[in-house]
């Protein structure tokens, strides 16, 4: 199940799905039970992640097929320095084969050698640019994994305000707890049913919370929606992500010292390293997380969850150490 990419042009991938009109009967968003608003709010927005997720391992393919290296290191030689460059670029990978057969039999190591005298000095620089090239990230594969990281949190900032407001609105008496006015006489008589008016209120409570923070977040799960997410094992790694968006937007990439106060072992300054596992990690980690969140909810409020609907629990399994 991925995007294939082709003449500029993506794929649209298989996802996992269910027909909603043998849920919710075509009913309008007053009618519909929590259970379905929260299938609803699981699928669309799993569904907008795994596409993203699909997406940049598509691109991150393009990348690592050396297409664009090749393009970089050549720059429109004469033909004689691009078939020596071509040549040597074999013999480069044969050693590359080689060498790792050697190491995994014997342990041994060895060395990639050229005679200088039989080729030309730009065909040898070919090949000073390939390694060059390959020893560290393009700059446009670290624009890739950055968007993915601001990109899927925002992403996940908007199910789980969208979570709550689903709650509050099932049980707007937890609207009371509000800690300031959030409505006055004027939006009252701009509503003319008490369910839009609830449903302006959590939206108001709701974006408050996103934009304090992935703290301000666990703590509302926590004392209003009743999901403990601090008892969720990925929640340190969770939160890990929501701070690194932070210093990727705010700061290039590096720790500011919100990030050190709150995420341990890290220094002010540094660069924080976000690659292709990273990212593979994270848009699982969230996945995870939604499952989470709605199998605490489907018992704290009775309902039976539907099945099928988080497209990111089709995603490789893997282990978070981030």
């Amino acid at each position: 199940m991925s995007i294939s990419m082709q003449a500029g042009k993506f794929r649209k991938p298989e996802l996992p799905r269910q027909s909603y009109s043998s849920y919710t009967g075509h009913k309008g968003d007053e009618e519909m039970e929590l259970r379905e608003k929260n299938a609803l709010t699981i699928k669309s927005h799993s569904d907008e992640l795994y596409y993203l997720i699909q997406f940049v391992q598509d691109v991150n393919k393009y990348i690592d097929t050396g297409i664009l290296t090749r393009r970089r290191v050549f720059r429109n030689p004469k033909p004689h320095v691009r078939t020596q460059g071509e040549k040597l670029l074999g013999q480069l990978f044969n050693y590359f084969d080689n060498s790792i057969k050697l190491k995994a039999e014997t342990g041994q190591t060895s060395k990639f050698t050229i005679d200088t005298d039989k080729y030309d000095p730009e065909a040898i620089n070919i090949v000073n640019r390939f390694l060059e090239n390959m020893s560290k990230p393009p700059k446009y594969s670290i624009f890739l994994y950055k968007m993915a990281v601001t990109h899927s949190v925002s992403i996940f900032e908007s199910f789980l305000q969208q979570f709550m407001i689903n709650i509050f609105v099932f049980q707007p008496q937890k609207l009371a707890s509000t800690p300031e006015r959030t409505v006055n006489f004027a939006d009252i008589l701009s509503y003319k049913s008490m369910p839009k008016l609830i449903e302006f209120m959590a939206v108001k409570r709701t974006k408050k919370i996103i934009d304090d923070g992935i703290d301000a977040i666990v703590e509302e799960f926590s004392k209003e929606i009743k999901i403990d997410l601090t008892k969720f094992s990925g929640i340190r790694d969770l939160r890990e992500i929501f701070y690194r968006r932070n210093v990727i937007v705010h700061n290039n990439g590096k720790t500011d010292s919100k990030y050190c106060n709150n995420i341990s072992n890290h220094k002010p300054g540094e660069e924080l390293r976000t690659d292709m596992a990273y990212v593979e990690k994270l848009f699982r980690l969230m996945g995870l997380t939604i499952e989470y969140i709605d199998k605490i909810a489907s018992v704290k409020y009775k309902y039976e969850s539907i099945k099928n609907v988080n497209a990111l629990l089709s995603l490789k399994s893997t282990k978070f150490v981030f």
